[in-house]
């Protein structure tokens, strides 16, 4: 079971998450769609009770805070009193940190990384759109403690978000996002994906089988003499190298190592491509064609969504609603 400072920072996030949800379910536009105040109501209360017993720890926490303080300037007289209850403060204190613990557990909260590409079709309005949808996701994310930062991969530009529940509030992006005036080229496409992490990219030397072997070919009187080739195989992935340019073993070895380790990782970055492309090719069919996620209408500064609801586009630019 993790200790309670490994996840006070993301326990002081859920709280932070459960009065942005509790904050938004007072907005008229969620409230008016249903879909959406459904799935804020049910996000809120799955958070509540985590939330309800953090907001009585900070409490309790900054209750012992005074006591220590009061303890360390009140006179002989008062001690007796104050260290009694310092006492139950902080007894009560370790006793709510086990309870948010056992709670976080049970919850299985996370922090969810992923990935929006926002994809705009080739021209001068839809760039346009896609740097106010680009705005006011950043924003979305400022208000709710999530990170975010914009990158190129590529030459395309991709947004990094991490945050609690991130895939789940993102998902409804996906889709076209098109102009009001409903040209098919005023268009910006999103696709949201898990964050695929490089962690396996490197190659660990022990998953590395070595094999020695005598070198073959012109090379003089040393060739065939000692067995100084070398082939190294990369047991996870069946790729292998040979190197035998060297008349040392040695020396072969760390070259063939070499060879092995960026062809090993050109082999998994080209599966993370590809995995990337699944992700985008599913999302790609799920998309209605001819039916947008939003219509923004830069007029009448208003956006539509495909449920039909309608947010004001200031709203959207400031972070108020995803």
């Amino acid at each position: 079971m993790k200790t309670f400072l490994e996840i006070e920072s993301q326990l002081n996030m859920l709280y932070s998450e459960h009065k942005k949800l509790s904050e938004l379910l007072t907005y008229p536009e969620v409230l008016l769609d249903s879909k959406l105040s459904v799935k804020l109501q049910k996000q809120e209360q799955l958070i509540k009770p985590i939330a309800d017993k953090f907001e009585n720890y900070l409490s309790l926490k900054n209750s012992v805070l005074e006591f220590e303080n009061l303890l360390s300037s009140s006179s002989v007289d008062d001690k007796n009193f104050i260290v009694s209850e310092l006492e139950l403060a902080s007894l009560q204190l370790e006793c709510l940190k086990q309870e948010l613990v056992c709670l976080f557990v049970t919850l299985n909260a996370e922090i969810q990384n992923i990935v929006i590409e926002v994809v705009p079709n080739k021209n001068s309005e839809s760039e346009k759109l896609k740097s106010t949808m680009i705005l006011g996701y950043e924003q979305f994310c400022l208000a709710n403690g999530f990170s975010f930062n914009v990158q190129t991969v590529n030459d395309q530009e991709v947004i990094n978000v991490s945050g609690l529940n991130a895939l789940e509030l993102f998902k409804s992006e996906i889709g076209v996002h098109a102009k009001s005036d409903n040209s098919k080229i005023n268009y910006c496409s999103v696709f949201v994906y898990e964050k695929l992490e490089n962690t396996n990219n490197a190659m660990i030397e022990s998953d590395v089988k070595i094999d020695a072997c005598r070198s073959s070919g012109a090379g003089g009187q040393h060739v065939n003499t000692t067995n100084s080739m070398i082939r190294a195989t990369h047991l996870p992935t069946g790729i292998s190298v040979v190197c035998q340019d060297e008349r040392s073993q040695f020396q072969n070895k760390q070259k063939a190592l070499d060879s092995l380790r960026e062809k090993v990782e050109s082999y998994y970055s080209l599966q993370t491509v590809k995995q990337i492309e699944s992700f985008k090719r599913e999302q790609s069919k799920q998309i209605k064609k001819g039916v947008a996620t939003k219509v923004y209408d830069f007029n009448n500064q208003t956006i539509v969504a495909s449920t039909g609801n309608t947010i004001a586009l200031e709203d959207f630019i400031a972070g108020k609603i995803i």
